[in-house]
C-alpha cells in the first residue's frame, strides 16, 4: 500500500491504482512462492526429459547413417 501512496504522490491516481495493484500481484506471488517454484521445477524437468528423448533418437538416427555408410564401403 505505501508503494500506491508514492506512486501517488508522484503520478495521480494512476500511479496509486499502479502501486496497489503492483503490491498485490508482489503479496500473491510471495505467499504462493512454494506452489510456483514446484511448477517451474516440474517444467524444467519435463522440458529436460523432452530433450533428452530428442538428443537421444538424433543420436540414433546419425549412429544408424554411419554404420550403413561404413557397411557401403567395406
Amino acid at each position: 500500500m505505501a508503494a500506491g501512496l508514492l506512486l501517488a504522490g508522484a503520478t495521480g491516481p494512476v500511479g496509486f491504482v499502479l502501486g496497489v495493484g503492483g503490491s498485490m500481484l508482489f503479496d500473491a506471488i510471495y505467499d504462493n512462492r512454494e506452489a510456483i517454484g514446484k511448477w517451474a521445477g516440474d517444467a524444467v524437468s519435463s522440458v529436460s526429459d523432452k530433450a533428452g528423448e530428442i538428443f537421444d533418437k538424433a543420436g540414433d538416427a546419425v549412429g544408424g547413417f554411419f554404420s550403413g555408410l561404413g557397411s557401403a564401403f567395406g
